[in-house]
């Protein structure tokens, strides 16, 4: 079990949604669903984002391709 914390960024670092927060999670495999909104519900552009996993002394990047 870990805290995990799970956010998109936009390509200059800036985050646009927290996709979860700090919420303890169980070993294995999990799945998120982004709906493509920011923090305040609107919808983002086109584009490339950075999805940012942290976890117990643990970071991870990956980029994501956005279409709508």
């Amino acid at each position: 079990d870990a805290q995990v914390q799970v956010e998109v960024l936009n390509q200059l670092g800036q985050r646009v949604k927290f996709l979860q927060t700090e919420k303890v999670l169980n070993s294995g495999v999990h799945r998120l669903i982004w709906n493509g909104r920011n923090a305040g519900n609107g919808e983002v552009a086109s584009g490339i984002y950075h999805l940012r996993i942290i976890t117990d002394g643990m970071e991870i990047h990956r980029k994501l391709i956005y279409s709508r």
